[in-house]
């Protein structure tokens, strides 16, 4: 795994790792879920904002003539990741505001318990 990849991985997986385990631990009843749900998404937007930062300042150091090669694969690296990390860290943020609309709050109260 090169360092774009890891770079890359590491901010979106650290904060929604975080996220998780304050989840699993505080154990959300009915207005939780879309509480957590919404976090994830930002957390998942800014991901993809940090991530195209990191392209841009990538392209600005293949444009003074640093290492070309490198550059250019872990700028290629980073556009990949700028698309998968965000859409699947959102699909589960959007899971949880899903589940928060389509469960009736007695039932989802009474299955916490």
């Amino acid at each position: 795994m090169d360092i774009a990849s890891a770079i890359s991985m590491g901010m979106g997986g650290l904060p929604l790792f975080f996220v998780v385990l304050l989840y699993k631990e505080a154990k959300p009843k009915y207005h939780g879920l879309w509480i957590f749900g919404i976090l994830i998404i930002a957390i998942a937007g800014m991901l993809a904002g940090s991530l195209d930062i990191l392209e841009h300042f990538i392209s600005e150091k293949l444009a003074a003539g640093s290492e070309k090669e490198v550059l250019k694969e872990a700028q290629h690296t980073v556009g990949v990741w700028i698309y998968i990390g965000p859409a699947v860290i959102a699909a589960i943020g959007a899971n949880l505001v899903t589940e928060f609309i389509l469960t009736d709050k007695s039932s989802l109260s009474a299955s916490n318990k």
